[in-house]
């Protein structure tokens, strides 16, 4: 046990215990993998989380953004109960006036603070080319036509009343599906209609539930950013119409969650997500500012556990497969040399594979360093890179040293007998 531990632990700094890796079993193979998950993880973890109050230290330009917003008379922010209460909305891309009082710097401010599973306006429209018609012309299409048209969901963020004439026209049209024999008969439809007209429900949930059903079987290819949401709400808004374009450079606060983009002074983003869960209740302040963002960020750390979880994942091909493919290089390295050392591909592999959970944890170290200086998420993709890179130059310097030491002991007998 004690060789074993000696062997794996100390293969990456010495040629000789790397050589005798290769007798030992698979055990080695599993906890090597296993801890360069972990490293993998962490390292990204650690590069994505550790730098971000530094960076948001030496933003200056986004830290008097965020400090003319929250000292705005006209504006009162409130954190309790984990929800942010503002007493107006701001948009500084859509609203001129907000954008006066509240851009900054290149940088915009929305908050709207109404519960994102809010109800909205919205219409749907066919699209061909610089053509667009409603959704009404586009049903009355011959089926031909249609194919030329792309649907597109149009939001907006004004709050949706359901009045007793929408709630008719949404039966009628309900009703029509539902009558057998009809050409727009729909099976399902009838009897989920069925349901609902014989549930014991409120006015409210009635109107509500007949709405849900006509956005089910009137729109086409509805689908919710919402998780959960059976008709547009205030979250496919925002979410499609801001946070998921090509800003980078703004403050978003909603209710439950607040989402940011910015700069460093010296050019290096920063992004950052996360809940009001553990920020100090109470109004917002330019004094406040400062804590309540990296508050914002830290204490929702935990909820992104499972984001780092899978990107260790997504990147086990390579600290699984680069010793591989390694060993296999060593392999016919020592073939076409006709090295003493490791002649099967197994007791290759395992040489190599001892050198990968210390390249491993290098990557991880050199990543979390390179985050103090590098947009962190970004450095996912190199991971693999600078894992790869220290396997091969350790396999490298195997290669070497091993040659130069085979070469010498077969010249040690002839100098021997010169003598």
């Amino acid at each position: 046990m004690a060789e074993w531990l000696k062997v794996f632990g100390l293969s990456f700094f010495s040629d000789k215990l790397a050589s005798k890796s290769a007798k030992y079993g698979f055990v080695s193979i599993v906890l090597t993998i296993a801890l360069a998950f972990a490293f993998f993880m962490f390292g990204f973890m650690a590069a994505d989380t550790v730098p971000f109050a530094s960076k948001y230290d030496s933003s200056a330009e986004y830290k008097q953004f965020v400090h003319n917003a929250f000292s705005s008379a006209e504006l009162n922010i409130e954190i309790k109960d984990g929800l942010a209460q503002s007493n107006k909305t701001v948009n500084t891309y859509a609203n001129n006036a907000d954008k006066e009082k509240f851009a900054r710097n290149g940088y915009n401010f929305i908050i709207d603070t109404r519960p994102f599973d809010t109800l909205i306006a919205f219409s749907q429209v066919a699209v061909k080319g610089d053509t667009e018609i409603s959704y009404a012309e586009y049903l009355g299409l011959p089926d031909k036509d249609k194919e030329s048209y792309r649907l597109e969901f149009r939001y907006t963020d004004k709050e949706l009343e359901l009045t007793s004439a929408d709630t008719a026209e949404h039966e009628a049209f309900l009703s029509e599906i539902s009558k057998e024999g009809a050409d727009s008969y729909n099976k399902q439809a009838a009897e989920e209609y069925k349901k609902v007209k014989e549930s014991n429900l409120t006015q409210t949930e009635y109107t509500k539930e007949i709405y849900f059903l006509y956005v089910k079987y009137y729109h086409s290819g509805f689908a919710s950013a919402l998780m959960g949401a059976k008709a547009p709400v205030l979250c496919d808004y925002y979410y499609l119409n801001f946070i998921l374009g090509d800003n980078n450079s703004y403050l978003y606060m909603f209710d439950d969650i607040c989402v940011g983009s910015f700069k460093t002074d010296n050019g290096i983003p920063a992004a950052f997500a996360g809940y009001y869960n553990g920020c100090k209740e109470g109004t917002l302040t330019a004094d406040t500012a400062d804590r309540f963002i990296k508050d914002v960020f830290y204490k929702s750390v935990k909820y992104s556990m499972s984001s780092y979880f899978t990107s260790a994942m997504q990147m086990a091909p390579a600290y699984v497969l680069i010793p591989v493919l390694g060993g296999f290089v060593l392999f016919l390295i020592n073939k076409a040399v006709k090295s003493k050392s490791a002649q099967k591909f197994l007791e290759c592999y395992k040489t190599v594979n001892s050198f990968a959970w210390f390249s491993a944890l290098l990557t991880a170290l050199i990543t979390f360093a390179l985050g103090f200086f590098v947009f962190a998420r970004k450095l996912y993709l190199f991971m693999p890179l600078i894992f790869a890179l220290i396997v091969v130059l350790r396999t490298a310097v195997f290669c070497i040293t091993r040659r130069l030491k085979e070469r010498a002991e077969r010249e040690e007998p002839q100098e021997e007998e010169s003598i």
